[in-house]
């Protein structure tokens, strides 16, 4: 079984006078991304690797999300996470070694809300509900696959094991 970790950087400002390439996180943004990393570590999801975008709200959440989980994670900055079209992030999965039995991606919307429901076919119809509704930053989908290549992970192979929010963090 393959597993894919999707998750949305947390919330950044609105504008950086260096480009949206430097837009920071807010202060918010930081504690739910500490959220995030600690639910990652408690729920045992730590990544054999890491693809993630070199936006710096993106590296910025990586970072915390390992603070959270007391390590450094094994992990490739992906230029093309920027701005990625669907297609470029599905490229992107389905040329991940098999070794990798657990891929956590960190990048931005549109592309991981669209590739989370364009892969997630199965799972519990509350959570696909939610997660085909919004993506907020941040979020975190867990897709399972029940195959043994990340090549046959393509659209509708997959099922949502869950899809956490700050929300559900809560309650």
């Amino acid at each position: 079984m393959l597993r894919l970790l999707l998750l949305r950087h947390a919330e950044a400002v609105v504008h950086a006078a260096a480009g949206d390439m430097e837009r920071r996180l807010t202060t918010a943004g930081r504690t739910g991304a500490a959220r995030i990393g600690a639910y990652i570590r408690k729920s045992g999801l730590a990544p054999d690797l890491v693809f993630v975008s070199p936006a710096r709200r993106t590296l910025e959440t990586l970072e915390i999300v390992e603070s959270e989980m007391g390590q450094k994670l094994s992990s490739a900055i992906e230029p093309s996470l920027f701005s990625a079209s669907l297609s470029a992030v599905q490229g992107m999965l389905m040329r991940t070694p098999a070794a990798i039995r657990t891929l956590l991606i960190v990048g931005h919307n549109p592309s991981l809300a669209e590739l989370a429901n364009v892969l997630a076919s199965e799972g519990e119809s509350a959570s696909l509900t939610t997660m085909r509704s919004q993506f907020p930053a941040p979020c975190l989908a867990v897709i399972d696959f029940r195959v043994d290549d990340w090549s046959e992970a393509y659209a509708g192979r997959g099922a949502l094991d869950r899809f956490v929010t700050l929300p559900t963090l809560s309650g």
